[in-house]
Parts: structure tokens; C-alpha cells; sequence
């Protein structure tokens, strides 16, 4: 899903005409559909204790998060360019 999301990142980088729009969106949306299934995969695999510490991390990381940040490892991509 990751891989997903980060190619979605890219193409709206790119010029029109270049990638399948309709596909590329499509397809996100059904990458994005499937997080909260995979999330809760994932939660259900930690011990009660882990989880605990978990959600103390999310508590304190998520109100942090900067949607700018989003690009900061694509390369070519300023975050600043707007």
C-alpha cells in the first residue's frame, strides 16, 4: 500500500496526458479503502502491553504530523513549491 500511496504522490507531479488518471485514481482509492482492514491486522498482532505504548506514540507524533512533510523523500519534489 505504501508503494501505492507514493505513486499517487508522484503522479500528481506529473504532466497531463502522462499516466492514466482515472486508473492511477481508481486504484488509489481502493489502496486507500484497504488501510483501516490492514490497520487493524496489524493492531490485533500486538500484545496488549505493545499496543498501550502504541497508542502513547500516536498520541504524542499524530498532532505533530506536517502535511507538507509528505514529500520530503520524493526526489525532485520541493515541498516549499507548493
Amino acid at each position: 500500500m505504501d508503494a501505492g500511496l507514493a505513486e499517487a504522490l508522484w503522479t500528481l507531479d506529473q504532466p497531463r496526458g502522462r499516466v492514466d488518471l482515472e486508473g492511477m485514481t481508481r486504484d488509489t482509492l481502493v489502496s486507500i479503502g484497504r488501510v483501516p482492514v490492514a490497520r487493524e491486522r496489524v493492531l490485533a498482532l500486538l500484545r496488549p502491553a505493545d499496543r498501550t505504548d502504541l497508542d502513547a506514540c500516536v498520541a504524542v507524533v499524530r498532532p505533530s504530523l506536517d502535511a507538507a512533510e509528505a514529500y520530503a523523500d520524493v526526489p525532485g519534489r520541493d515541498p516549499r513549491a507548493g
